[in-house]
């Protein structure tokens, strides 16, 4: 759900399956400083758990194989990872600022303690993977993806050995990079 008015009232965004770890929105064309976005899973654990971010909207979300941590990433570089049901509320467990000159377009775990962002940099127009540890709040390394390439949307494959970086715009290419950061092939 969303709120444009600080969590006063809420507007649906959808209902997913549990075995769901993402989902794709359209941000609506609403402006305002004052929205919220929640995101609340159902579990036998918990009723109902939500996150709130305040301050930036959120451009990201996944949850990691077992459901029980999500990763948000902020339009202004704040980027947390949150453990769903340590102290029977959400903590924050990894928080890092990266820069607020970028863009932060989606996030996945590579494995339950790895993860990585898909950030471009508005200076340079290029796009770059931003590699996490979990409890470190700061990031590791980073990756310039190969020839200029511009992404929007990362996917792991279930074994957690590549990664594919998908265009930004429609072109005949996409990229494969194994999950140590090391470039393998433009697919044409």
């Amino acid at each position: 759900s969303y709120s444009i008015n600080r969590g006063a009232n809420w507007k649906e965004i959808a209902t997913v399956a549990g075995n769901t770890n993402e989902y794709t929105w359209n941000v609506p064309p609403e402006v305002t400083n004052n929205a919220i976005v929640k995101v609340a899973q159902n579990f036998n654990k918990s009723e109902n758990l939500e996150l709130f971010t305040r301050g930036a909207a959120i451009k990201s979300a996944t949850f990691n194989k077992n459901a029980n941590k999500v990763i948000t990433v902020s339009e202004n570089g704040l980027i947390r990872e949150w453990d769903l049901y340590n102290k029977h509320v959400p903590e924050v467990i990894t928080e890092i600022k990266a820069s607020s000159n970028a863009i932060y377009s989606d996030v996945k775990y590579l494995t339950d303690d790895k993860f990585i962002i898909l950030s471009q940099d508005n200076q340079d127009n290029n796009s770059v993977l931003l590699y996490c540890n979990t409890g470190e709040n700061k990031i590791h390394k980073q990756i310039k993806l190969y020839e200029n390439f511009i992404s929007e949307k990362i996917i792991v494959d279930e074994k957690f050995r590549f990664i594919l970086a998908a265009p930004k715009k429609y072109s005949n290419k996409i990229q494969f990079i194994d999950t140590s950061g090391k470039f393998i092939k433009n697919i044409i």
